[in-house]
């Protein structure tokens, strides 16, 4: 693993504080997406939208639902590609392209980068970076694995259970029927909320406490 790595891909969040980043990949959804946001509006949630540019050139009006409702986007890529199995020059031809769909659709330019499906190298990490992003995955505990469709108790229980200040949750609001997703979202919110917890976007958690990077 290079020192780059360790000093620049955040898992966690180092803070004293209740708080949690709900993140939510791939969308957005014509369908999931609007019933996520619901979700959060009706418990006073913020959230980190990785969208994908390809779905941000069909419904941009969702990506500025986002930002209008308080949430925060970051890039995902263009499609949901291992980029590491395609040229560099391509890789970042698709992130300016997803950047400059983002602008058009909101005027806010993303400062948050996350790799599909989580997989990099230093070559892209450090061009990625080189673009003026930070580079986020999620915090390993906090990954229900919620695209397998497990079951809503299953997804709500490992969220729940293991939740922590400074977590980085990963969920997803496109690829599939994320109804479970969405009920799921529903009982975390509810119960880490009774809790305590306050769930914010990724800027928030950072500005709260120091972050925390891939482990050796």
């Amino acid at each position: 693993m290079s020192s780059l790595e360790k000093q620049a891909v955040i898992t966690h969040v180092t803070t004293g504080e209740k708080l949690i980043a709900l993140t939510f990949d791939d969308g957005p959804d014509p369908l999931y997406t609007d019933r996520i946001l619901a979700v959060l509006e009706k418990y006073h949630a913020r959230a980190t939208f990785f969208v994908l540019g390809q779905h941000v050139q069909q419904y941009p009006h969702l990506v500025r639902r986002e930002i209008a409702a308080g949430h925060e986007v970051g890039v995902h890529g263009y499609r949901h590609v291992f980029l590491t199995r395609q040229p560099l020059y391509i890789t970042l031809s698709q992130l300016k392209r997803s950047e400059e769909l983002i602008v058009q659709a909101t005027g806010y330019r993303p400062v948050y980068f996350r790799p599909p499906f989580g997989f990099y190298n230093p070559v892209v990490l450090k061009a990625v970076m080189d673009r003026g992003y930070r580079v986020v995955l999620w915090t390993p505990e906090m990954d229900p694995r919620d695209y397998t469709d497990p079951g809503v108790q299953v997804i709500a229980r490992r969220i729940i259970s293991g939740a922590r200040n400074g977590d980085i949750v990963l969920l997803h609001d496109h690829g599939g029927d994320r109804t479970q997703t969405v009920q799921a979202l529903e009982q975390i919110l509810r119960v880490l909320g009774a809790r305590g917890y306050k769930f914010v976007t990724l800027t928030e958690l950072l500005e709260n406490g120091k972050s925390e990077h891939i482990p050796a």
